[in-house]
């Protein structure tokens, strides 16, 4: 993660935590204190007997990102925190697979191993308990009994009882798009219904965790489109590269980016070696200076244009080269880089000075 995103992260988190102590010290200063069953701070938010471990949690759970833990570990730190702070309950958060229409549970510190690999995966439908049931309606789902609720299916509920799952609630993640990123469970050993209190913290840990997930899509999505276009640029190369002339890209100060392979075949020159300024030395010394006062003229103007020099072959031999330049623009009309072509003219340099002057073709 870099260092502007976790500065975002950490500046998301501090206005979190200065909107919790405004409200608390509002609340503080105020004559009637409502009461605590009453007491709502907003969806984000908790009664005082809960924010401050929720916000050491969401604390932990950003730095963990900040710090490039990965997504599986700073979801199971995060049910860890929930289960050690809100006992007896036993929490679970289960990805989306959008291409199987199906759940993965992952992070679940609590679950029994073999209740885990008995529900992965674990199919969204109206009556698939209560995480496939919440990513299928986009709703929060109460089982306050699993032992007679008809949206436990029939074929998996002694299985839940049995690892003590005799209540189960679920918050489906949903992303600002509306897409279904996750759930988030917690279930209970006997059968029960959420307080307000136990609602708050459903929707409060269900949105540090949908923050944990988006961070990590967004990541992903970020590291395949950089390599779809690496993948590109290395498939543009392998056809310039097949060219027969010698092509070449410039930054726009002018030093030189990319070289095809038949330039550097044709200058003995390595990659390495003629990269941002080290091809000039390939250029006849006679030429150099004059070539190089062409080329600043084309950067300071942004013109495209053309100029001649002889350039060095592998073997010492120099030969006349046509130097044509052409930039390359972004939307805003700035100079991205340049774009340019050497064309071998030595033959017909010899042909113009040695023809006779009566015998030259008409122009």
């Amino acid at each position: 993660m870099t260092g502007s995103e976790t500065r975002s992260l950490k500046g998301l988190l501090e206005s979190r935590l200065e909107e919790e102590h405004r409200v608390r010290r509002n609340g503080a200063a105020s004559a009637v204190q409502p009461a605590e069953s009453d007491w709502k701070l907003g969806p984000n938010t908790l009664t005082p007997s809960r924010a401050e471990p929720l916000f050491a949690a969401e604390w932990r759970t950003l730095d963990m990102m900040a710090n490039g833990a990965s997504l599986l570990e700073v979801l199971t730190d995060l049910c860890a925190a929930v289960d050690s702070h809100a006992p007896p309950a036993t929490s679970m958060i289960c990805l989306m697979d959008p291409d199987r229409m199906q759940l993965l549970p992952c992070a679940a510190p609590r679950v029994p191993a073999a209740f885990m690999a008995a529900i992965t995966p674990w199919p969204i439908g109206p009556n698939r308990g209560s995480c496939g049931t919440a990513a299928f309606t986009k709703q929060r789902v109460i089982i306050s009994d699993v032992s007679n609720d008809p949206r436990w299916p029939d074929e998996v509920r002694n299985l839940a009882l049995s690892n003590g799952v005799c209540a189960a609630w679920s918050e489906p993640l949903i992303s600002e798009d509306g897409e279904v990123l996750a759930t988030f469970c917690m279930s209970y050993a006997e059968p029960r219904t959420p307080n307000d209190r136990e609602l708050e913290l459903i929707v409060a840990v269900g949105d540090i965790a949908r923050i944990a997930i988006e961070r990590e899509r967004s990541r992903l999505a970020l590291t395949k489109a950089l390599d779809e276009i690496r993948n590109s640029e290395n498939r543009l190369r392998s056809i310039i590269d097949t060219i027969p002339a010698l092509a070449w890209s410039a930054r726009p100060d002018g030093s030189a980016e990319f070289l095809n392979r038949p330039w550097l075949d044709y200058t003995g020159l390595s990659a390495e070696e003629a990269s941002d300024w080290g091809w000039t030395v390939a250029v006849h010394p006679d030429d150099r200076g004059r070539l190089m006062d062409s080329w600043r003229h084309l950067l300071t103007s942004g013109e495209t244009g053309e100029f001649e020099a002889r350039l060095r072959r592998y073997d010492g031999e120099y030969r006349w080269f046509l130097f044509r330049a052409q930039p390359e623009r972004d939307n805003h009309g700035v100079i991205a880089k340049w774009h340019g072509a050497n064309t071998d003219i030595e033959d017909r340099k010899r042909a113009k000075h040695c023809w006779p002057q009566k015998n030259r073709p008409w122009k």
